[in-house]
Protein backbone atom coordinates (compact mmCIF):
# COMPACT_ATOMS: atom_id res chain seq x y z
CA UNK A 1 0.00 0.00 0.00
CA UNK A 2 1.19 3.52 -0.27
CA UNK A 3 0.07 6.13 1.68
CA UNK A 4 -3.33 5.39 3.66
CA UNK A 5 -5.21 7.25 6.95
CA UNK A 6 -7.07 5.37 9.21
CA UNK A 7 -5.49 1.89 8.30
CA UNK A 8 -7.47 -1.71 9.42
CA UNK A 9 -5.96 -4.45 7.69
CA UNK A 10 -6.43 -8.07 9.02
CA UNK A 11 -4.01 -10.71 7.04
CA UNK A 12 -4.38 -14.25 8.07
CA UNK A 13 -1.09 -15.42 5.58
CA UNK A 14 1.10 -13.29 3.83
CA UNK A 15 3.01 -9.40 4.49
CA UNK A 16 1.13 -6.09 5.07
CA UNK A 17 3.82 -3.49 3.63
CA UNK A 18 2.82 0.46 4.03
CA UNK A 19 4.15 3.26 2.92
CA UNK A 20 2.60 5.57 5.52
CA UNK A 21 -0.08 5.73 8.04
CA UNK A 22 -1.64 8.82 8.87
CA UNK A 23 -3.95 9.64 11.97
CA UNK A 24 -4.83 5.75 13.00
CA UNK A 25 -3.92 2.01 12.43
CA UNK A 26 -5.28 -1.28 13.48
CA UNK A 27 -3.09 -3.50 12.00
CA UNK A 28 -3.36 -7.82 12.23
CA UNK A 29 -1.44 -10.70 10.64
CA UNK A 30 -1.32 -13.59 11.84
CA UNK A 31 1.24 -15.48 9.72
CA UNK A 32 3.72 -13.12 8.33
CA UNK A 33 5.76 -9.32 8.41
CA UNK A 34 4.29 -5.90 8.96
CA UNK A 35 6.63 -3.37 7.72
CA UNK A 36 6.15 0.15 7.64
CA UNK A 37 8.02 3.18 6.01
CA UNK A 38 6.53 6.31 8.18
CA UNK A 39 3.77 6.66 11.42
CA UNK A 40 2.18 9.88 11.66
CA UNK A 41 -0.43 8.89 14.76
CA UNK A 42 -2.58 11.35 16.00
CA UNK A 43 -4.98 8.42 17.96
CA UNK A 44 -4.31 5.54 19.98
CA UNK A 45 -3.27 2.67 17.71
CA UNK A 46 -2.64 -1.25 17.79
CA UNK A 47 -0.03 -3.19 15.92
CA UNK A 48 -0.08 -7.39 16.23
CA UNK A 49 1.40 -10.23 14.91
CA UNK A 50 0.95 -13.65 15.86
CA UNK A 51 4.08 -15.23 13.88
CA UNK A 52 6.52 -12.60 12.15
CA UNK A 53 8.42 -9.56 12.12
CA UNK A 54 7.24 -5.95 13.06
CA UNK A 55 9.33 -3.04 11.16
CA UNK A 56 8.16 0.86 11.61
CA UNK A 57 11.50 2.95 10.47
CA UNK A 58 9.85 5.99 11.58
CA UNK A 59 7.20 7.82 13.80
CA UNK A 60 6.12 10.87 15.29
CA UNK A 61 6.37 11.95 19.07
CA UNK A 62 4.06 8.69 20.31
CA UNK A 63 4.71 6.55 23.38
CA UNK A 64 5.11 2.97 21.92
CA UNK A 65 3.91 0.59 24.47
CA UNK A 66 5.60 -2.92 22.81
CA UNK A 67 5.63 -6.50 24.11
CA UNK A 68 7.22 -9.98 22.65
CA UNK A 69 6.83 -12.93 23.94
CA UNK A 70 9.71 -14.82 22.01
CA UNK A 71 12.07 -12.54 19.85
CA UNK A 72 13.57 -9.43 20.20
CA UNK A 73 12.43 -5.92 21.16
CA UNK A 74 14.12 -2.57 19.43
CA UNK A 75 12.58 0.97 20.03
CA UNK A 76 14.92 3.80 18.93
CA UNK A 77 12.49 6.84 19.78
CA UNK A 78 9.63 6.40 22.80
CA UNK A 79 8.33 9.43 24.48
CA UNK A 80 6.41 7.65 27.68
CA UNK A 81 4.41 10.78 28.43
CA UNK A 82 3.16 11.71 24.80
CA UNK A 83 -0.78 11.80 24.40
CA UNK A 84 -0.41 8.96 21.82
CA UNK A 85 -0.17 5.65 22.31
CA UNK A 86 0.16 2.66 19.92
CA UNK A 87 0.62 -1.05 21.13
CA UNK A 88 2.18 -3.29 19.22
CA UNK A 89 2.40 -6.67 20.34
CA UNK A 90 4.66 -10.19 18.96
CA UNK A 91 4.07 -13.67 19.80
CA UNK A 92 7.33 -15.15 17.65
CA UNK A 93 9.20 -12.62 15.97
CA UNK A 94 11.17 -9.26 16.54
CA UNK A 95 9.54 -5.79 16.84
CA UNK A 96 12.02 -2.77 15.43
CA UNK A 97 10.64 0.93 15.50
CA UNK A 98 12.95 3.63 14.99
CA UNK A 99 15.83 4.30 12.40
Amino acid sequence: MGSVKNATVKCDCGNIEIKEITNQCNLRANLGNISIDKLNLQEDSNIRVDMGNITVEETNDIYIDAHVDLGDLNIRQNNRNAPVTLTVNCNCGNITIGD
